[in-house]
This record gives structure tokens, sequence and C-alpha cells, in this order.
């Protein structure tokens, strides 16, 4: 996901065969399920990483990280609604989990997919607001006011977006 795109689909491939062999060593363990699935959600394959990181819940149901893939994977997929509820479970299952940004975002880009915009300014706010949050919830923020008709606002989040990402375009 952060790592460079030069070296992504090696990484990736390494990743699959070592998330392989972690489920053929014990299909039970929730983390070899749950790694195949973060692969094939990257590689944008939903319908291969769906039944992984499904697997991968019914077998820890306290997974947060699993309940993100989902969630996240759904929402990429087109399929908000369900994605809300399971980035919702991925927040209360790890309050204070160092994806938690993450887990915010998304669920911020689903309110939003839906047009229920209060719902999604309030959880950019909540993504931006974490001191290890990306440009990326103020993204979200300048997109959410500027579809809210909420120009000073908008601007406002242009501008902390610029302040982290000085060279960020539209391109």
């Amino acid at each position: 996901w952060y790592g460079s795109s030069e070296s992504r689909e090696i990484a990736l491939t390494e990743a699959e065969v070592a998330a392989n062999r972690a489920i053929a060593l014990d299909p039970r363990d929730s983390l070899g399920h749950f790694s195949l699935g973060r692969v094939h959600a990257l590689r944008r394959q939903f319908d291969l990483a769906m039944p992984q990181l499904e697997a991968a819940v019914g077998l820890n149901p306290s997974h947060a990280q699993a309940y993100f893939g989902l969630g996240q994977s759904l929402w990429y997929a087109g399929r908000p609604k369900e994605a809300i509820r399971l980035l919702d479970t991925a927040i209360d299952l790890s309050p204070h989990d160092p994806h938690r940004w993450s887990f915010l975002h998304d669920q911020a880009e689903a309110y939003f997919a839906l047009g229920q915009l209060p719902e999604a300014e309030r959880s950019a706010w909540a993504a931006a607001s974490l001191p290890n949050a990306t440009h990326w919830p103020w993204l979200t923020l300048a997109a959410v006011f500027g579809a809210a008709n909420k120009r000073d606002e908008a601007r406002e989040a242009l501008g902390r977006l610029l302040l982290r990402r000085p060279n960020y375009t539209l391109r």
C-alpha cells in the first residue's frame, strides 16, 4: 500500500506466497486469511479478497484489522453501506489502533458516496484530527465541504492538505 510502485508486485507476490503457506500450516489462524485477503484487496481483486477477510473475521471476531480490510474492500467494490457497519466495528474493537485514521477516513468516503455529508464530515474530521493521519482526510474534507457548498471550510481543508502535501495536484 505504502511501498514503492516499482517493487509493489514483487512484494505482493511474496506476501501471497507467505499467506498461503500460513494458511496451509494452520487454516484456523485468522492472520493467514487476513494477509491473503489484503494481498487480493491491494490488487483490487475484491471477489478474492472478501472471502478471505470474511474467514479472518469468522475465525477471530476481535480482529479489528480484518473488519477494516473487509470494510475497505466493500467500499472499494461499491458497497459503501455495508462498509460503514464493518468500519464501525473495527473502530469499536481497536479505539487506539495506529490505523484508526484509515478506518475513519474510509468510513468518511463511504458516507460521502451515500450522500450523507454530515456523517462524512464527522468521520473525516475525526480522521484528520489524529496525529499520524496523512493528507487523505484533508482531501476528503475539502470534497465534503465542496459538495455541501461550504466554500470557506473547503478552502481551509485544501490549505491543510497542501501543508501536508505541498505539491499535491488533481493530477
